[in-house]
């Protein structure tokens, strides 16, 4: 796993955008990918250690790919922050998935947070 290497996956490149300055900003490494099947592709070939994923995407939604990252040999060290402008509630199986969920659009202020927490918790793995 590549610690501090964020993997963003939106289908919306203004928001793609948006998160990746914020991931530089905070002094991280970033790769991208526009849906959930690319998303998994890429976690597979890069092992980045965060993951900030929307919900709501073609070819696979987020909740799906969290699960698919989450059952992998290296799921349980990602830190995974769920991205969604959908303001429903989830169940205990999607809450489960992910370590934050973040709400569009007031949600990308809290995102340099997330990073920091998630930072920490990777840190915690190798001391």
């Amino acid at each position: 796993m590549e610690k501090g290497l964020v993997l963003l996956v939106d289908d919306e490149p203004s928001i793609l955008r948006i998160l990746a300055e914020t991931v530089k900003s905070a002094r991280l490494k970033s790769i991208s990918a526009g849906d959930g099947e690319e998303g998994l592709e890429k976690f597979s070939r890069y092992h980045p250690s965060i993951l900030v994923i929307d919900f709501k995407m073609p070819k696979k939604n987020g909740p799906t790919l969290a699960r698919e990252v989450r059952n992998t040999d290296e799921g349980s060290r990602v830190y995974i922050i769920g991205f969604t402008g959908f303001g429903c509630e989830l169940d205990k199986a999607t809450e489960t998935c992910f370590d934050v969920i973040l709400h569009k659009p007031k949600g990308i202020l809290q995102i340099p947070y997330a990073l920091s927490l998630a930072v920490q918790k990777q840190e915690s793995y190798t001391s």
